[in-house]
């Protein structure tokens, strides 16, 4: 065998070959940091009604309890009936005496603190009779 001779020059590259096999899965990477926070959605639809809550307890009678008439003297064409302290009036009245005249006013009587207070009633030729009030427990 003799000697070796020069090296040639290089060849063509030759073709791809194929894909290896799959290697095997690496390990978890650490956490990422926390991300910004979206935007609000869109407000949801109405929910379905709910249903009926239980009964009740039984409220307390209602209505005006002690509730009381005065009245006083229409004389010389005025008369004013008046509630007791802590009561209101809720309305009033008056008759005349045998027709000699007729009210021309009748209206109720205010507190300072624009409460009603009691009746009063003012007559045309000096007609006499009695005024009402109607007083309730007020407060």
């Amino acid at each position: 065998m003799g000697a070796a001779g020069p090296q040639g020059e290089q060849g063509p590259r030759g073709d791809t070959g194929p894909a290896g096999p799959r290697g095997e899965a690496g390990e978890t990477g650490p956490q990422g940091l926390k991300g910004d926070a979206g935007e609000t959605g869109p407000q949801g639809e109405q929910g379905l009604q709910g249903a009926q809550g239980p009964r009740g307890e039984k409220g307390d009678p209602g209505g005006v309890r002690g509730a009381e008439v005065k009245e006083a003297p229409i004389i010389g064409g005025s008369g004013a009936a008046m509630c007791d302290p802590g009561q209101s009036a809720t309305g009033g009245g008056y008759k005349i005496n045998n027709g000699t005249g007729h009210a021309y006013q009748s209206l109720p009587v205010f507190g300072v603190s624009k409460d009603p207070r009691g009746w009063e009633v003012r007559t045309t030729n000096s007609a006499n009779g009695t005024v009402y009030v109607i007083c309730a427990p007020w407060g």
